[in-house]
């Protein structure tokens, strides 16, 4: 990446940070969960500015790091288990697939993989779980956008590297984080 992509990159990471502060994230508990986990984002893509592995895996655990910190948001907002688990069955299904593609492509890294996996289904079940409050809408397509955007990382990193993934998977990803900080106050 180039000074400049990484420059623009980690401005609209604190654009983000930026948001979910001026709506309010620091007036609940789990608006506070939510900011906690755009600032993982934030270090995660600060992270994956560089093209190493030891920063792939810095930037994974970063992003681990906000999947759990948004699962505990979105618990603490409170969630309704039935529609948590609805949305589960359809992520189980989701990641299973991902694991079965990425299997014979990830080799050393297969385990952190499918934590990551697994965590990522578990924070968009929860995202739908939350669907009685009138911003679910917001954090469930929030959820869905950024576990999708992991795919691009995914295929670039593991599959088919190019920017062919970089060109749709970063501008969900951003949209994605922006939805979360904008619902993370309301």
């Amino acid at each position: 990446m180039t000074a400049g992509g990484g420059l623009a990159k980690m401005a609209a990471s604190s654009a983000f940070v930026l948001t979910a502060l001026l709506a309010g994230a620091l007036d609940t508990g789990w608006g506070s969960w939510l900011l906690g986990g755009l600032i993982a984002s934030w270090f995660g893509d600060l992270a994956l500015i560089g093209r190493t592995r030891a920063a792939f895996l810095a930037g994974l655990g970063a992003f681990l790091l906000a999947h759990i910190s948004y699962v505990a948001g979105f618990i603490a907002r409170g969630i309704s288990v039935p529609t948590a688990f609805i949305g589960a069955g359809t992520m189980a299904v989701i990641g299973a697939a991902t694991l079965v593609w990425l299997r014979p492509h990830a080799a050393g890294l297969f385990p952190a993989v499918a934590i990551y996996v697994g965590t990522s289904a578990l924070m968009v079940a929860t995202a739908t779980g939350t669907h009685a409050y009138a911003s679910a809408w917001i954090l469930v397509i929030g959820s869905v956008g950024f576990a999708a955007s992991d795919l691009a990382v995914a295929k670039d990193r593991f599959v088919t590297p190019g920017i062919a993934n970089r060109r749709w998977g970063r501008p969900l990803y951003f949209a994605s984080q922006f939805l979360i900080a904008l619902a993370s106050g309301s």
